[in-house]
């Protein structure tokens, strides 16, 4: 991925954080903040694995 892509899903996700925040303080969806958060840390884990298998695959 370019750096414009990355940065584009970057922007997604905080917006999508954004709108979850929104949604949930103005009392119109009744999640968990975990699932409010979730675009975050699901982000961090995809970027993570994707690290570990580059890492892996640089090893071989």
């Amino acid at each position: 991925m370019g750096k414009s892509s990355m940065s584009c899903v970057k922007g997604f996700v905080v917006l999508l954080t954004l709108v979850f925040i929104v949604l949930k303080l103005t009392l119109v969806i009744d999640w968990a903040w975990v699932w409010i958060l979730s675009p975050i840390w699901i982000y961090v884990l995809c970027c993570l694995v994707l690290f570990i298998i580059a890492f892996i695959i640089t090893l071989m």
